[in-house]
């Protein structure tokens, strides 16, 4: 059986949400949490749920086995482009359009 330590997991979690630039509170909106238990959770203060965790994870586009510690792989700019689109309600779309004209 696989142990967690909570304290990298409250890392990986403020890691990940530095580095896209993104507020606690922002977070916290997103996951329909305070921002005072989004703190406690960062601060490992506060027992984090599985499914506030997928939330998480779908914010700072990063997979849950990232923040548990299981894969080291950090998510790609795409991976954290296409979330952050994802939870401010848009999508990406393939378009096969040709927008050159061959004149």
């Amino acid at each position: 059986m696989h142990q967690y330590n909570k304290d990298a997991i409250t890392y990986r979690i403020k890691e990940c949400r530095e580095r896209n630039n993104l507020t606690q509170e922002y977070i916290a909106r997103k996951i329909k949490v305070s921002r005072k238990t989004y703190i406690d959770i960062e601060a490992g203060k506060t027992a984090l749920k599985v499914s506030t965790l997928f939330d998480i994870s779908d914010c700072l586009g990063c997979k849950v086995s990232y923040l548990l510690g299981t894969d080291e792989c950090e998510p790609s700019v795409g991976e954290v482009l296409n979330s952050l689109l994802k939870i401010n309600g848009y999508k990406i779309v393939k378009d096969n359009s040709n927008y050159m004209n061959s004149t």
